[in-house]
């Protein structure tokens, strides 16, 4: 029998072929030198409040890893340390001697408030709900908005074809959807976004779990390809904002919206409008309670993507206030971040 110990700097070799192996991730020149840039900013930085996991066997190989990254959160007034889980990977002989219930396990001993993912598969769900864990349903439901429908679908099944028709067919849409969108957020006033609109905005919200930003964390979100917008009301009061990322396909993941039930239509109106601006073909989320009742029906597809929210705590009281919708927990929080990107591409 192997054991399972902290990650260190000399596992990152044969941790990263594992991981290229599991996610089936082709190999490249400078594969090996981005996995180590990425294991040792996201798994191994001197400020990491808990250590990622491996299992070793008898023999030396390693034949798992669970990545461990700390989030800040406060919950009723109180700081929380919370441990995001990622990039779980097991060997496919270790998973026959239950190598990632035992990792798991282990995970779940340590010293953080709360543990959660939200981007898990149905066997790590299985494994979560083995030990203990939940799924947070109401956090679990993707949306999606077509914006601009019949170029998506040419897009997506790669015809590279320019349709006259198709683009009429847009065109019309386009038209109408900003004669929908006319009506809504026509006071809003939007303004880079930065940490003290979201301080300012989590200080006046009811959420009773919420996370805590830095400076230096929230500007490292907004750089590249994520575009971050604060939206401010005629009388200077904080609307909301969102935070999305756009590639350049078009295809676009909506990583976080802030706003106040009462405002959650003029908030999302805005966010569309900008899409259609910037020329998304699509815009992907994650439905969260405090924007549900405004999602556009006539625009919005719900789905139930592979991925699930799961969370573990000794703590009920904390339990209970996720699984009643009080938390705030968008996907900037998450897994989308610490994404192991084999390309030169930007968050």
């Amino acid at each position: 029998m192997g054991h399972i110990r902290p990650l260190r700097e000399s596992d990152i070799a044969a941790a990263a072929r594992l991981h290229q192996s599991v996610f089936e991730i082709a190999d490249r020149d400078g594969l090996a030198d981005r996995y180590k840039q990425y294991f040792v900013s996201t798994f191994l930085s001197s400020n990491r409040r808990f250590e990622s996991l491996v299992h070793e066997e008898q023999d030396g190989r390693i034949t798992g890893f669970l990545g461990v990254v700390t989030r800040e959160f406060t919950w009723a007034g109180r700081a929380l340390q919370a441990a995001l889980s990622t990039q779980f990977v097991v060997d496919p002989e270790a998973r026959r001697k239950l190598v990632g219930i035992a990792m798991m396990r282990e995970f779940f001993r340590g010293p953080q408030d709360f543990s959660f993912t939200d981007e898990a598969n149905a066997p790590s769900r299985k494994i979560w709900e083995m030990l203990g864990g939940s799924t947070l349903h109401l956090y679990s439901t993707n949306w999606s908005v077509p914006i601009r429908p019949v170029e998506f679908l040419l897009a997506r099944k790669r015809l590279g074809i320019a349709s006259r028709a198709g683009a009429i067919v847009d065109a019309l849409i386009i038209g109408a959807r900003h004669a929908h969108l006319k009506k809504h957020a026509p006071d809003l006033q939007s303004r880079p976004l930065d940490t003290r609109t979201v301080a300012e905005f989590m200080d006046q919200s009811g959420f009773v779990l919420k996370p805590t930003y830095n400076p230096d964390s929230l500007r490292s979100y907004l750089n590249g390809l994520n575009r971050g917008t604060a939206l401010v009301g005629s009388k200077g009061n904080i609307a909301g904002w969102y935070i999305y990322h756009l590639d350049r396909g078009g295809m676009g993941e909506v990583l976080q919206i802030g706003c106040h039930s009462d405002n959650a239509v003029n908030v999302l109106a805005h966010l569309f409008q900008q899409a259609l601006r910037d020329h998304a073909l699509i815009l992907y989320g994650r439905l969260e309670p405090h924007f549900s009742e405004a999602l556009p029906e006539q625009f919005s597809v719900l789905s139930r993507r592979q991925y699930r929210v799961l969370v573990h705590s000794r703590d009920p009281k904390i339990l209970d206030t996720m699984h009643s919708g009080k938390a705030f927990i968008s996907r900037l929080d998450g897994e989308w971040p610490v994404r192991f990107r084999p390309l030169d591409a930007q968050i």
